[in-house]
């Protein structure tokens, strides 16, 4: 027989934590200890990879693995509840694997733009250095001109 499942699913996460900011939020002006179970709140993961569609099915697994928990009518079998919950452990490993490829190139993207500002002042300078030799040996008769006729 399955054994029942344990620890939250990464949907009861941000269903927890949409109901911890909301709580805060309630109370209008923040104290101290407010603001900082706000930020607290704030910091729980919240399915970053995840697409609209797989946040509320999320959502939809959390609802029915409440119901599982608590004993509530037309709660899922137990068997039911480990298929609900290993569902969930995909949709989030899914997630997971999206926003660490998204992170990955977005990191590319920025050692590439880094790359490529540090090239381009050695191509401006490289530009710069034929054309102030040319100006400086056209300079060259009139300096000395003028130092004869001191």
């Amino acid at each position: 027989m399955p054994q029942p499942i344990q620890g939250p699913t990464l949907a009861e996460v941000a269903l927890n934590r949409r109901e911890n900011e909301k709580l805060v939020k309630a109370r209008g002006v923040l104290s101290k200890d407010g603001r900082d179970r706000l930020k607290k709140a704030l910091k729980a993961p919240d399915m970053t990879g995840a697409t609209q569609r797989e946040k509320a099915r999320q959502r939809q697994i959390a609802r029915e693995l409440k119901k599982y928990r608590t004993g509530a009518k037309g709660a899922p079998s137990t068997r039911k509840a480990n298929a609900l919950f290993n569902e969930s452990g995909r949709i989030g490993a899914r997630a997971r694997k999206r926003a660490a490829e998204k992170t990955a190139a977005a990191a590319k993207k920025a050692k590439k733009a880094k790359k490529a500002a540090k090239k381009a002042p050695a191509k401006k300078a490289a530009k710069k250095a034929p054309a102030k030799k040319a100006a400086k040996k056209a300079a060259r008769p009139v300096k000395k001109a003028a130092k004869k006729s001191r």
